[in-house]
C-alpha cells in the first residue's frame, strides 16, 4: 500500500516538473518575440521563479504586457495557449 501512495506521490511531482518546464518554456519563448525588451523585467522574474505557483502569478501581467505591446487578440490566443498549460 505505502509503494502505491510514493507512485502517486512520484507522478505527481513528475507532472509538476513537466508543467513548471512548459510554462518555462511558453514565457521564454514568446517574452522576447511578443514584448521585446520591454519583457526584460518579466523574463527575469520568470527565470526567479522557482514553482509553477509562482510563474502562475506572472499571468496577468505577462497578458498585460502582450496587450500593450501586441493587442488583445494575440493576448487572447496567448491567454487561451497558457491556460492550457496552467490546468492541473
Amino acid at each position: 500500500m505505502t509503494h502505491t501512495i510514493h507512485d502517486k506521490t512520484d507522478e505527481r511531482l513528475e507532472q509538476e516538473a513537466a508543467r513548471f518546464l512548459s510554462l518555462y518554456m511558453f514565457y521564454t519563448g514568446t517574452i522576447k518575440s511578443m514584448i521585446g525588451l520591454r519583457g526584460l523585467a518579466l523574463q527575469l522574474k520568470v527565470e526567479q521563479a522557482g514553482s509553477v505557483d509562482e510563474l502562475r502569478e506572472l499571468r496577468q501581467p505577462y497578458l498585460d504586457a502582450v496587450r500593450r505591446a501586441r493587442g488583445g487578440e494575440v493576448a487572447a490566443t496567448l491567454a487561451s495557449q497558457l491556460d492550457r498549460i496552467l490546468e492541473p
